[in-house]
């Protein structure tokens, strides 16, 4: 099984980037816009998965105010049809993002509790 995580590991712990907090008010509505055009500028997708990918993205910034949290799996049944297009972006936007390829559930487990 090829399995890849990208991320910096020491000492058993995952040394993902911090994000600094922006020192001015954001628009909510022109940011999501702006990433739904962002996402959907890049790849082809279903009607409204790029509205909830910058949902959730943004939801990437602010998922410890909540008990629950969701992850995106991308799959598709064509081969060559943008899904490493999709998480490159994605682990751009995405607040300490950590790609997953061909993860088995312990091993992605493991890496939630971390």
């Amino acid at each position: 099984m090829n399995t890849s995580i990208k991320g910096t590991k020491r000492s058993g712990v995952l040394d993902l980037p911090e994000v600094e907090a922006w020192n001015e008010a954001v628009d909510g509505a022109e940011l999501l816009d702006g990433l739904r055009a962002l996402i959907g500028g890049h790849v082809v997708l279903p009607l409204w998965v790029a509205e909830t990918l910058a949902l959730w993205t943004v939801h990437t910034y602010a998922f410890q105010l909540r008990s629950v949290t969701t992850y995106v799996g991308v799959v598709s049944p064509e081969k060559r049809c943008g899904k490493t297009t999709l998480l490159t972006l994605l682990s751009k936007l995405a607040n300490r993002a950590l790609v997953a390829a061909n993860i088995s559930p312990p091993a992605m487990f493991r890496v939630i509790e971390k």
